[in-house]
């Protein structure tokens, strides 16, 4: 528990009945504890670093018993207690995985319901609906290079035409397809099984030894970087990444039986894979349109977890080490990382340099990781753990880092003329932005073209979106990338807080050409989020060319 994410005031609390006090692992007496909680918990006017107030409570379904997660000066306990009545004054309580002042939100579970399981799926002839998304993608891939007909169809192609259901044994869809597209109607009505992505990809990988990679940052770096590891070490593994790995493809259909694919716990669909190995790099605030304001995110991760011969789990985070804990309890196997010194395997050190990290492990493992970043570094242990349950070595894993050529829009460096670089990062995220512009910020001056996206993140994280861009020296604000009419007013009013010298553009090609207008020789130009701001990167280049034959 070495990270404060903000602070949490309460008053009161009244406890309800407790069951069981679990504390670092041994379980105590209620009895002896409930003095001790209610000292903590009762009365407390001032605020409390969540670094030693950690409080993750969810609902064991049938039992009616919540259980909390606390953490308090490097100890942990777990408390069981039915449910009892919380009073708050002056402020609201803090959820360590939802963030700062979470108001109630409103708990949709699984979108449209639970998560839907498709019976007797024939994958031989899969057509896969929105085949152009970055998850779809390379499952097409895989499944045509394992042998089988593979057709899709994308908005972005020729749209949906309802005959290319015609011959297909099932159609794949995602959580981002309505539930009124035209494609699921005519395969129910022609009997054609609809499947979602989860299932086909744990349908795909069932006959393997595979490790699920999921957490809300990192998962796709990570992936690649097991998959590379594995590759590079002769295992021969299938894989499916999430994104555009450099030097290799985003799926492959190996001949070994290990096997490693990226997994979305932003909305539930991870509870219709069973991976036998799983990794989960972080749980921080995010995806609350599909959780509420409650706990639902551990949970479903958790429950995803449990079914896994192994997990592996970074433990430098407070969402992360609350999941490792509450698997050890319940007798999971649970491998930890991170750059705490009691986790299993260790970052001892990392030195950051404009295009790579060096890193030192705890046990005098060295190397050097072609991607920038201590987040990166953090991925590479959190890879190189996972491959040690294959019986790979940590030196021999390190070693093939060294030739992992990273994954676009993951911190991926061009160089432009006059010692400009174009840092791209796919971050969205309040903590994944402050962790990309950290690394900018160390080789000098940032200048920042930021994208936001999701409805629901811009409108409840505007402010700390706003604050995790300060490492920013100028800021060129695009219009979001939202699949929903998103209000920006609140979210340009606190940019405007924290950068005087803030753009507010219409396009990509209004942001191109302040971009020019900004850079100064030795900077570094950011180009972060998750929609068209991926394409400005060859926007400058054609623009510094043009300008060279002027």
């Amino acid at each position: 528990m070495s990270k404060a994410i903000g602070l949490v005031t309460c008053r009161a609390y009244e406890l309800g009945e407790v069951k069981s006090v679990v504390r670092d692992e041994k379980r105590l007496k209620p009895h002896d504890a409930v003095a001790w909680m209610r000292s903590l918990l009762s009365g407390v006017d001032e605020p409390v670093p969540l670094y030693w107030l950690v409080v993750v409570s969810m609902l064991e379904q049938g039992r009616g018993v919540h259980r909390y997660f606390m953490a308090r000066d490097h100890s942990r306990w777990l408390i069981e207690m039915t449910p009892g009545v919380r009073k708050q004054a002056p402020g609201r309580l803090s959820h360590p995985i939802q963030g700062e002042n979470m108001s109630d939100a409103r708990r949709t579970g699984w979108p449209g319901g639970s998560p839907p399981v498709a019976q007797n799926v024939d994958m031989a002839r899969p057509h896969l609906i929105g085949a152009a998304g970055t998850g779809m993608w390379p499952l097409g891939v895989f499944l045509r290079a394992a042998g089988h007909t593979v057709s899709g169809s994308d908005l972005a192609w020729s749209g949906h035409d309802t005959e290319n259901v015609e011959g297909a044994s099932c159609v794949v869809y995602s959580t981002a397809v309505d539930a009124m597209n035209p494609l699921l109607a005519a395969a129910r009505r022609r009997g054609v099984p609809a499947v979602h992505r989860a299932q086909a990809l744990d349908l795909a990988l069932d006959a393997l030894n595979w490790t699920g990679v999921s957490g809300t940052h990192g998962k796709t770096s990570t992936t690649a970087m097991l998959a590379h590891i594995l590759r590079e070490t002769g295992a021969d593994p299938s894989w499916i990444v999430g994104g555009r790995p450099s030097g290799m493809a985003a799926a492959h259909c190996g001949g070994g039986l290990a096997g490693v694919a990226e997994v979305d716990e932003s909305d539930r669909s991870m509870l219709l894979t069973r991976p036998f190995f799983a990794l989960v790099t972080n749980l921080d605030d995010d995806h609350t349109e599909n959780y509420g304001g409650g706990s639902g995110l551990l949970d479903t991760v958790e429950a995803w977890a449990r079914r896994a011969n192994s997990v592996v789990v970074c433990a430098d985070d407070v969402g992360g080490s609350a999941l490792a804990t509450a698997l050890r309890l319940g007798r999971s196997r649970v491998l930890t990382y991170g750059t705490g010194g009691d986790t299993d395997v260790t970052i001892k050190e990392t030195r950051s340099l404009r295009d790579a990290t060096a890193v030192t492990l705890g046990d005098g493992v060295r190397f050097l990781l072609p991607v920038p970043g201590p987040e990166q570094a953090l991925n590479s242990v959190g890879a190189i753990a996972a491959a040690s349950l294959y019986g790979i070595d940590t030196s021999a894993a390190a070693e093939a880092l060294e030739t992992f050529a990273g994954v676009e829009r993951r911190l991926t460096v061009t160089p432009l003329a006059g010692d400009v670089a174009v840092l791209d990062s796919y971050a969205h995220h309040p903590t994944a932005i402050a962790a990309d512009l950290a690394v900018a910020a160390a080789s000098g001056r940032v200048v920042l073209a930021f994208q936001p996206s999701g409805h629901e993140r811009i409108v409840r994280l505007a402010e700390r979106i706003a604050d995790a861009t300060r490492a920013a020296d100028e800021l060129v604000l695009l219009p979001p990338h939202s699949h929903r009419d998103t209000p920006t007013d609140h979210l340009v009013a606190y940019l405007r807080r924290h950068h005087p010298r803030l753009t507010v553009v219409a396009d990509a090609a209004e942001a191109t050409a302040r971009l020019a207008e900004l850079a100064r020789p030795g900077d570094t130009i950011v180009t972060m989020g998750t929609g068209d701001v991926a394409g400005l990167t060859p926007r400058l280049l054609l623009a510094k060319r043009a300008s060279a034959t002027t």
